[in-house]
């Protein structure tokens, strides 16, 4: 082989092996991240029933491609269970949690709550529609009375449960407004303590 013939197949080889080199050096993106936060924070992540380790707030690496079910928990407080869809190569930033804190005055809203799914459709007079329905009244009074329900904070997290709406900081109008309604179906329950127990 003549020395010419040589360098050129020399230099083949080279590029050959720099071509292969540089492949194996090239990592495919094959996972995506989750961020996770929470109020109050310090909750413990679960993915798919595992416990990953990590408390909120914190950004958990290396997942796979797909959809998820995801619970935090806290002590002292409703776990709170959601899902998410992690995509190759990208930061999926969860909305913040709002946890529900467990107690007496909770467990009363959440007794209404199931008496309201179990016993049936619950008639009451409604004060925005009896004796006389104002046009606009409802939406109306929905926006003035919302900081009065927010500030009780047993009640509106008991509703941002039931709603689904847990992530929800700036509630919209429309959002109020069915807060709202579900004020007025909770305080038309009334339950009395007896004992160790509830009437209604």
């Amino acid at each position: 082989m003549h020395f010419r013939n040589k360098m050129a197949f020399a230099f083949i080889v080279c590029i050959l092996l720099a071509s292969l080199f540089l492949s194996g050096c090239v990592e495919k993106n094959t996972t995506g991240s989750v961020y996770f936060s929470s109020v109050p924070a310090g909750a413990d992540i679960w993915i798919e029933g595992a416990n990953t380790g990590y408390l909120t707030p914190a950004t958990i690496k290396n997942i796979g491609e797909g959809n998820y079910t995801y619970f935090l928990m806290k002590e002292g407080y409703f776990d709170f269970n959601g899902t998410f869809n992690v995509e190759l190569g990208k930061v999926t930033d969860l909305p913040q949690v709002l946890l529900t804190k467990t107690g007496s005055e909770v467990l009363i809203y959440e007794l209404k709550y199931y008496l309201l799914e179990n016993v049936g459709t619950l008639f009451f007079c409604d004060p925005d529609y009896y004796p006389v329905a104002r046009e606009g009244g409802e939406q109306k009074n929905a926006i003035e009375q919302f900081f009065d329900i927010q500030n009780n904070t047993e009640e509106y997290q008991a509703i941002l449960r039931h709603t689904n709406m847990q992530t929800i900081h700036d509630p919209s109008s429309e959002q109020k407004l069915l807060i709202y309604r579900e004020h007025k179906k909770l305080n038309a329950v009334i339950l009395s303590p007896s004992q160790d127990i509830f009437e209604f």
